[in-house]
């Protein structure tokens, strides 16, 4: 059976509610991972944490998973990253990152070298550990490795400018790896920030790179999908009591994927249930544990945005 192979970063998000202050294992990839593996497919994460009872307490939190979490290394020389998020009235995030000596950044192909891709496979990988030379030629190495294999490659920018510093360097980091995958996730705002164009140029220049399928994702306004030399299907997004939104992008992503290993081809489908993924994270605080099964997702009562 094809499965999800992510790498990336393992973060702790730290945020308040209801007065009290909750720390959840995150990261954009591994969001997607769980996605994916809480719908019921298969799914191994690539990683690395620090050592200590801190990060222990932290993997905890996906023990009950099926994630096969044989390649999340620990490390005493770097440290997990934390992101402190402050949550709107409306559920909307802003996050302050602190990192010292980020394990992230310090990605080594060495303990993934033995993982095997198969035909049919997805490989996916996010902006955040591509900021060092290090974590890049690992990137690099294993999505050779995957294309070799005919997996195929999914990347989603998943921008934080305030770990890069360099906007320029951010923008050129993407677009340089955008030549390598097949299947992209974006936001609006993404793709406003990368390329200065129209959103249809916009659109027609990430095919140019060969591109395959765009998931282009607009908030609580839904998603459109674009197919290289074919359809554009579109979804308004549907209305939830919105709690939280942290990963409700990364929960989208995870169902779009999950689709695709399942080889559904109906792609207004596909779509329909990726921003059902995602508008059902936003109900619960947290993004891993606010996401839902196969069976929450199917009996859940949305209600489509007009």
């Amino acid at each position: 059976m094809a499965k999800l192979v992510s790498i990336g970063e393992i973060i702790a998000d730290s945020f308040n509610h209801d007065n009290k202050t909750n720390t959840t294992i995150g990261g954009a990839p591994l969001n997607v991972c769980a996605q994916v593996d809480k719908l019921g497919a298969s799914a191994i994460y690539l990683s690395k944490v620090g050592a200590g009872n801190y990060s222990k307490n932290l993997l905890s939190q996906i023990d009950d998973s099926n994630i096969e979490k044989k390649y999340i290394i620990s490390s005493k020389k770097e440290n997990t990253s934390i992101a402190y998020i402050t949550i709107d009235e409306s559920g909307d995030r802003k996050f302050t990152f602190l990192r010292n000596r980020p394990c992230e950044l310090n990605l080594s192909y060495n303990d993934y070298k033995d993982l095997v891709f198969e035909e049919g496979d997805i490989f996916e990988f996010g902006s955040v550990a591509l900021k060092s030379a290090k974590s890049r030629k690992t990137h690099d190495k294993l999505i050779q490795k995957a294309k070799s294999a005919k997996a195929s490659i999914a990347f989603d920018p998943n921008l934080r400018l305030n770990l890069w510093n360099n906007d320029n360097l951010l923008r050129k980091t993407c677009i340089k790896y955008f030549k390598y995958v097949d299947i992209l996730k974006i936001s609006d705002d993404e793709l406003k920030f990368i390329f200065s164009q129209s959103e249809n140029d916009a659109i027609n220049k990430l095919f140019s790179y060969g591109i395959k399928l765009i998931l282009l994702t607009r908030n609580k306004d839904g998603a459109s999908l674009f197919i290289k030399d074919g359809e554009t299907y579109n979804c308004k997004g549907y209305k939830v009591d919105v709690i939280d939104t942290t990963g409700a992008g990364d929960s989208c992503f995870g169902g779009f994927l999950y689709q695709l290993l399942e080889n559904n081809e109906d792609y207004q489908e596909v779509l329909d249930f990726a921003c059902k993924c995602g508008a059902y994270t936003c109900t619960k605080i947290g993004a891993i544990s606010g996401m839902g099964t196969l069976e929450e997702i199917n009996a859940y009562a949305f209600e489509p945005n007009s």
